[in-house]
């Protein structure tokens, strides 16, 4: 049986898990294009890869991970941005191509909803610090009334 080639979000360099017979996991660098063992796209010799569903599960998967805040390779930065990619004109890709942006919009919409509670919190805790400045800024005034009041009648007195 052949090998199964597994793909760890983040990482370009998936784990190749041989046969039964071959202890632990070996790691292996693969190309984004062609799926070849041993290079990375840059030295790829084989034509650009087609946006197939595969392609558009690895760039959803990097999406996700992204937004997630993992850091990511070279190599996956460079599939994320490099879009001079043989195109496919099939409705599979286009669906693809929806989910994913799809996914990016739930990403936003998520991160909008979070800054919008954040913004509220901190517009209440402007409205209390505003409030309080206030009250200091009458006490203040009271003080100063109070002051004026207490040398005017030292100054009576002294009279």
């Amino acid at each position: 049986q052949g090998r199964q080639n597994s793909m760890n979000v983040g990482s370009s360099r998936p784990y190749t898990s041989g046969s039964i017979r071959t202890s632990g996991k070996q790691k292996v660098i693969v190309c984004y294009n062609c799926k070849g063992e041993g290079h990375m796209s840059k030295q790829c010799t084989k034509p650009k890869r087609k946006r197939d569903e595969q392609w558009f599960k690895d760039k959803v998967l990097l999406v996700q991970a992204q937004a997630n805040g993992q850091v990511l390779q070279e190599e996956e930065l460079e599939f994320l941005a490099y879009p001079g990619i043989a195109e496919t004109s099939s409705t599979h890709s286009t669906v693809l191509q929806d989910d994913l942006i799809l996914s990016v919009i739930e990403q936003l919409k998520t991160q909008l909803v979070n800054y919008t509670k954040i913004n509220q919190d901190n517009k209440n805790v402007n409205e209390i610090l505003t409030a309080e400045l206030e009250r200091y800024k009458n006490q203040e005034r009271i003080l100063k009334e109070q002051n004026n009041v207490d040398k005017a009648s030292v100054s009576l007195a002294n009279l």
